[in-house]
């Protein structure tokens, strides 16, 4: 629960990056992004009044949801393609 008010931080580091990811590690990002957005559903029930999420933080989701949609479900490898739909859904 400690992530989510860091969420907007975490994002901004972590999206630059993520069109470079290795293909072998891309289940392990998209693992990492499904994790996120559970916790943050999650915090949203608890402490609906603090939620953190404006429109920088929904902007960073789109292009997230956009590169794991149009890129890593995609992909060749099944592993990839079975993390991305778990992590969009």
């Amino acid at each position: 629960m400690q992530f989510i008010p860091r969420w907007k931080g975490v994002l901004s580091r972590i999206l630059p990056i993520l069109g470079n990811v290795r293909e072998m590690h891309r289940p392990i990002f998209a693992n990492a992004f499904k994790c996120w957005c559970q916790a943050s559903w999650q915090y949203s029930i608890d402490f609906p009044s603090h939620f953190p999420q404006d429109g920088d933080v929904m902007s960073f989701l789109n292009s997230a949801f956009e590169l794991l949609l149009r890129v890593w479900a995609a992909s060749r490898d099944l592993k990839v393609r079975v993390a991305s739909v778990e992590a969009l859904g």
